[in-house]
């Protein structure tokens, strides 16, 4: 029998920006409640009751409250509470379960909206094309430059996703496009989710492309591959079945932190290309290869590769949001240690890259490998690149898919209807797919979104939220110095991005 809860559940508590609360967030019990697996209970309705848009949200307990003595004290591992309905009397009724054992080993291991669960999904909003692309760019921009480029964009990302977790928290805004609204209106929150959804979907059509190259090189170099999957006919067809199998289920999720193990194995499946790339570069690479300095204008067009591998701010918000007891600090410390990591993959993908292939790297450096047949290594990197790709597919059409449902008048993901959030993201997943089955070649776009849109996403907006909100104000002289730099030089980058793509599409040289 469903037990009531004398405090009603605030409409505020439920309607947070996170997946998950304690128990002490729900209710301070005075009634005895039964424990255990099964067990239902309901608060008590009136004005501050959630209401049905929220009906089928689940509900992540973090901790039991030391407070409520009542209450049956369940691990986060091990139980679960979901809101399923709402009684005759407007009461709210929730459904606790106890999770099965292997999935209590699981969350023990990387728990729910931890700074580890965070950092992984962080890191898998990075890592992906970039990694495949900044050995051109090295070799373009020569290893001194680059390598300070590339910690130059390491610590800015840090920085802004600092700056937009200070702007949240002073304007209670939730994502990009409530901060835009709010501080310039709908104007703003029209170029801010113009931006964000131009750049997302230019990313994911990149991962369809790259997946795609991954396929051909194996179909172009195994002879017992099946002929029906050979030529461009044959390559359209194997990324259609494997969007079908792999990417589109993904992206049909509620919340990044679902993805929470998958982003694990594949910044893991980045580890084995880069150290892949490192082995065959010392079997058959040169430091004689490696330039030094850059030698003509294309350096400047290394610059959005180096700018678009850092690009992760739009899954900013709702990694923080999923957050175990969510502070600046502790976003500021996990995007810190998440995006080293990245650095440090970046820098030896880089330079194992370059001083295999110089400067004669292909856009996708996977391209650049022959006889893959006789290098096991590499097959197994390329198999396990692909495996990235897919699970940093859904975590960018995630921002598109929020940004659309926004747009329609939901106030987030939980709020949307079912019958809305998947059709939305089914259709982003679906125009991906057939960017990437007739685009076949990144180079022109990588430059265009990580120039134009990635610079405006990652530097302009944080800088310009910061000061536009005031938290400027309230930081010490070298943050506001540096916020106004990141700025400004984002802009720089976004202009330089746009006339050097201009420049190669027109064939000079």
């Amino acid at each position: 029998v469903p037990i009531p809860i004398p405090r009603t559940v605030s409409k505020s508590t439920l309607h947070s920006a996170r997946s998950h609360f304690s128990v002490d967030d729900v209710a301070d019990l005075s009634g005895g409640a039964p424990g255990g697996a099964g067990t239902s209970f309901r608060s008590g309705g009136g004005e501050g009751s959630t209401r049905n848009s929220l009906l089928r949200r689940s509900l992540q307990q973090d901790e039991a409250a030391e407070g409520a003595s009542s209450l049956p004290r369940m691990r986060a591992s091990s139980s679960r509470v979901s809101l399923v309905g709402i009684d005759d009397e407007g009461h709210e009724v929730y459904w606790t379960s106890s999770l099965p054992p292997f999935l209590q080993c699981a969350g023990s291991l990387l728990p729910h909206g931890s700074i580890a669960s965070s950092g992984f999904n962080l890191a898998s909003a990075t890592l992906g094309a970039g990694v495949l692309a900044l050995p051109q760019a090295m070799g373009r921009s020569g290893v001194l430059l680059g390598s300070v480029m590339l910690m130059l964009c390491f610590a800015a990302t840090v920085f802004s996703v600092r700056l937009l977790i200070l702007v949240l928290e002073k304007t209670k805004q939730r994502t990009y496009e409530e901060i835009s609204e709010y501080l310039y209106g709908k104007r703003g929150k029209f170029v801010t989710a113009s931006c964000i959804i131009v750049f997302c979907f230019g990313v994911t059509v990149m991962y369809v492309i790259m997946i795609a190259d991954v396929l051909e090189i194996l179909s172009d170099q195994i002879d017992t591959w099946p002929h029906a999957f050979r030529g461009v006919d044959g390559r359209r067809l194997m990324i259609f079945l494997y969007w079908v199998v792999f990417m589109m289920p993904l992206s049909l999720m509620r919340e990044i932190n679902s993805l929470r193990y998958a982003s694990l194995i594949g910044m893991l499946s980045t580890a084995v290309l880069v150290v892949a790339m490192l082995v065959d570069s010392a079997r058959f690479g040169s430091i004689a290869r490696v330039p030094v300095w850059p030698h003509n204008y294309k350096a400047l067009m290394a610059l959005p590769t180096f700018t678009f591998s850092f690009c992760c701010q739009t899954n900013v918000f709702e990694i923080y949001s999923e957050l175990k007891k969510p502070t600046v600090y502790r976003m500021t410390f996990t995007s810190a240690v998440s995006m080293y990591a990245c650095t440090a993959l970046y820098i030896v993908a880089s330079l194992s890259g370059v001083a295999e292939f110089g400067t004669h790297s292909e856009s996708n450096v996977l391209k650049s490998y022959t006889d893959v047949t006789s290098k096991w290594y590499i097959m197994l990197a390329m198999v396990g690149i692909t495996f990235t790709l897919n699970m940093a597919f859904p975590i960018c059409i995630f921002p598109m898919r929020d940004a659309l449902l926004a747009a329609l008048g939901f106030e987030d993901v939980y709020e949307a209807p079912t019958k809305y959030r998947l059709p939305v993201a089914f259709g982003l997943a679906a125009l991906s797919l057939i960017g990437g089955l007739f685009i076949t070649s990144i180079g022109d776009l990588l430059n265009l979104l990580g120039g134009v849109c990635g610079g405006a996403v990652a530097y302009v907006f944080p800088a310009l939220f910061a000061h536009s909100s005031g938290i400027l104000e309230d930081v010490g002289g070298v943050q506001k110095f540096a916020a106004y730099t990141m700025g400004v030089l984002g802009a720089i980058f976004g202009v330089m991005s746009a006339v050097t793509t201009g420049l190669t599409i027109g064939g000079v040289s």
